[in-house]
């Protein structure tokens, strides 16, 4: 039987949320019936070892915007010539602002479906924004399937047009609670059993919001005798940003910045308490996470609330620390440490299932 072809458009093969949904979705894929390839256009590529473990095929393009002109000229040979072997190209994107693969696919290999997978819900530049919806109004009547995270995403990315919403999936085993690595973490980061241990995970960014979490901890010590410690898991432009503000604030010796990591379930199974103060998400694939290691998680309202998957999640606004402080100190007492597995609904975030939803999608296409 011959396989059905589909060409992923991503913009790096870093540590983000759109990246980390690929990566389970092809680990997951049936691999007898689908082949999948990839098409990236930016570095950094710090997951790329991870794709090449899966036996997938990279094509590296000349950076856009960057190298505009030569991207574009790339990829015109390209679909020219190997477009027609696609049956499918998937799109996922956080803004609709790179619409080269549009036009390109539409002009030069029109029998080739496109779905358009979008896994943000805004944008902090005023530029990006403009430009992002200036393209809806010429793009989105190109797009044979429409798919998104959620709704606010799909709001951002598609208006009110048809979509499709799959929430982003996760392998449910690895991240379930394990004492052992409990134990084996807190021993490693130096966490006392009288500890505390608040925890968030992600790329050091701005819309992540870190800092909140800084003036948070300060804030606890002032407000409880409580032993608290702060480890931070990921890796970017913030973070010697994050450590001046640690110092400044006198914390720095309960914080941990770990950098990237690749046992995150374990360091999840380590931390008491999930907080993530993000201004805004697609669907955060941390949260899930943490909800599945049966963590009270605290999160910011501005991130939807489809990413509520267990009772121990609550959310908390960034205008008012007072409302972060009160929840932390109730999260923190032992009757709410963790919770009962079969109180976590799984269903909507179980990779294996949803791989099966995308083989669908794309047979449906095809």
């Amino acid at each position: 039987m011959k396989k059905i072809k589909v060409l992923h458009f991503i913009n790096s093969l870093n540590y983000g949320g759109a990246e980390r949904f690929l990566l389970n979705l092809l680990k997951d894929i049936d691999k007898d019936e689908f082949q999948m390839d990839i098409m990236v256009r930016n570095c950094p590529n710090d997951m790329a070892e991870d794709f090449a473990n899966l036996d997938i095929k990279i094509i590296k393009a000349p950076a856009f915007p960057e190298k505009y002109f030569r991207h574009y000229k790339f990829m015109k040979k390209f679909v020219i010539s190997r477009g027609h072997e696609y049956d499918i190209i998937h799109i996922h994107a956080n803004s609709l602002i790179y619409t080269i693969p549009l036009s390109m696919f539409k002009k030069y290999a029109r029998k080739t479906k496109i779905i358009l997978h979008s896994h943000s819900s805004k944008s902090t530049s005023k530029l990006v924004t403009l430009t992002h919806e200036f393209n809806k109004k010429r793009y989105l009547k190109k797009i044979d399937e429409k798919l998104t995270v959620s709704k606010n995403a799909g709001k951002w990315m598609f208006n009110d047009q048809k979509q499709r919403i799959i929430y982003n999936g996760i392998d449910i085993e690895l991240f379930k609670y394990n004492q052992r690595d409990r134990m084996k973490i807190r021993n490693e980061l130096n966490i006392n059993d009288n500890e505390i241990l608040l925890g968030s995970v992600g790329r050091l960014v701005p819309v992540k919001n870190f800092e909140l979490l800084l003036y948070i901890l300060e804030y606890l010590n002032k407000k409880t005798s409580k032993k608290y410690k702060l480890v931070i898991v990921g890796q970017g432009e913030l973070e010697k940003n994050l450590k001046d503000l640690a110092k400044k604030l006198n914390i720095d010796n309960q914080i941990i910045f770990t950098g990237q990591r690749e046992d995150v379930a374990s360091i999840l199974s380590a931390m008491d308490v999930y907080l993530q103060p993000s201004h805004f998400e697609g669907l955060p694939f941390s949260v899930v996470e943490s909800q599945v290691a049966s963590l009270p998680t605290i999160i910011s309202d501005k991130i939807t609330d489809e990413v509520k998957i267990s009772e121990n999640l609550y959310f908390a606004s960034n205008d008012n620390i007072d409302n972060w402080i009160d929840l932390i100190i109730k999260a923190s007492k032992p009757k709410e440490h963790r919770i009962d597995k079969e109180k976590i609904n799984t269903d909507k975030v179980d990779m294996k299932k949803i791989a099966l939803k995308f083989e669908d999608i794309y047979k449906q296409l095809k």
